[in-house]
């Protein structure tokens, strides 16, 4: 051994390179086959210190040692050899996809023995967003193990950027490996969003989801299976009625009864028509078919159907609130079927939001839903009005003037 380490520095002095990688390898492999794991480890940092070391050389050993990995003989013994491995590639660019491989084998084994914070920490360290030298698959993958980890630590906050790091446009490619890495995203944003814990804003949490469940419908390999595009499809459909009406909601409603394949789905395209137009909504007509559908897409069935409760009332506050100028307390709670409180209480939150316009006088029991004008608008108004009157008057003497050059009659002529 000692020869070999004489023989390695003249060769790495020299800078020969291939004679280098046969020396340091035989170092290796005398190693391996004396079954001397600690004296393995020993020699890889020792050639990894030395002073002017070959980049191909260390290479060389790295991958050579990464294919004895299996060959270890117990479980320490391997994570003795890969923290060996991982301490000597660290920081050096091209070792960078060995170091990267060889931290997601130490987080497996920690996620193994139930150490999920160890591995989430572990693999977290690796920014494998700025490695060149990995392909993009293996990236996304990579991206994903590292959002999944970092959930079951239960740091949302963490999966969500690591999340955010991955190029939507990237499951563009219709090859089955891109699709199932598709659905293992879209997977995991649906855990995200639906957990309590997640950073998610209330207001466009269900949309979020609605987004996530119609990428999987969208997805080849889940069109070939009926009862999984029904499912996608479903959810969807589920969500957006239970989402804050917006903009957004509004397009996304839309967008699902375009949708050619919701004419297999009925129930799914009346509720959605429903909701589409202007009319009064009873939750207890609806309440069936909602339920029906959440089941059916292995939903949570108690959650889902108060919130949907809350959305069809604010519905028919919506639709109140165009129909009337302003209408009395009684007569507003029998027209969403809830009791006073219910629906001050409603109708308070949509115009916190700023959802709708409306007044509620007590004294006089009655609510208006007619925004006063503010100053300017005012005198926009009453402009536009002077001008509209004074266009008419313009017109009319135009109309009068062409008659008197019709019929060669002047004003003088008639007295």
């Amino acid at each position: 051994m000692d020869e070999l380490f004489a023989l390695e520095k003249q060769t790495r002095l020299g800078n020969d390179v291939k004679a280098t990688e046969a020396v340091t390898t035989a170092i290796i492999e005398i190693c391996r086959s004396t079954n001397d794991w600690k004296l393995l480890n020993s020699n890889v940092l020792t050639i990894s210190k030395r002073r002017g070391q070959l980049k191909q050389a260390l290479t060389k050993i790295v991958r050579l040692c990464m294919t004895y990995i299996d060959e270890t003989p117990n479980r320490d013994v391997k994570v003795e050899l890969i923290e060996t491995l991982i301490s000597v590639s660290t920081g050096k660019m091209y070792v960078e996809l060995e170091r990267a491989r060889l931290t997601k084998l130490l987080a497996k084994i920690y996620e193994d023995e139930g150490k999920i914070s160890q591995a989430a920490d572990a693999l977290s360290e690796v920014q494998v967003e700025t490695y060149g030298s990995m392909e993009k698959e293996e990236k996304t993958d990579y991206l994903l193990e590292q959002a999944r980890l970092s959930m079951l630590k239960s740091d949302f906050v963490r999966a969500g950027i690591l999340s955010r790091k991955i190029n939507l446009s990237v499951f563009e490619n219709s090859s089955e490996s891109w699709q199932q890495l598709k659905l293992r995203y879209y997977d995991l944003m649906i855990s995200l969003h639906s957990h309590p814990g997640a950073d998610n804003e209330e207001a466009n949490r269900d949309l979020k989801l609605v987004e996530c469940y119609f990428a999987i419908f969208g997805t080849p390999i889940v069109r070939a299976e009926e009862e999984k595009w029904q499912k996608a499809l479903v959810a969807s459909v589920c969500y957006v009625l239970t989402a804050w009406y917006e903009k957004d909601t509004a397009n996304w409603l839309q967008k699902l009864l375009q949708e050619k394949e919701m004419r297999f789905l009925p129930e799914c395209n009346r509720l959605l028509q429903a909701f589409s137009t202007d009319e009064i909504l009873y939750f207890a007509k609806e309440k069936d078919s909602f339920e029906k559908l959440v089941k059916w897409a292995a939903l949570s069935p108690t959650e889902m159907l108060e919130l949907f409760s809350v959305r069809l009332s604010q519905h028919n506050m919506r639709v109140i609130a165009k129909c009337y100028e302003a209408v009395t307390m009684s007569r507003l709670c029998e027209l969403v079927q809830l009791p006073l409180a219910e629906a001050e209480k409603v109708l308070s939150e949509m115009v916190v939001k700023k959802s709708v316009y409306a007044r509620i006088n007590r004294p006089m029991g009655t609510v208006s839903f007619v925004k006063p004008l503010s100053p300017d608008e005012c005198l926009n108004e009453w402009r536009s009005d002077v001008g509209a009157l004074l266009s008419a008057v313009e017109k009319t003497c135009h109309v009068i003037n062409r008659e008197y050059m019709i019929h060669r009659v002047l004003p003088d002529s008639t007295k």
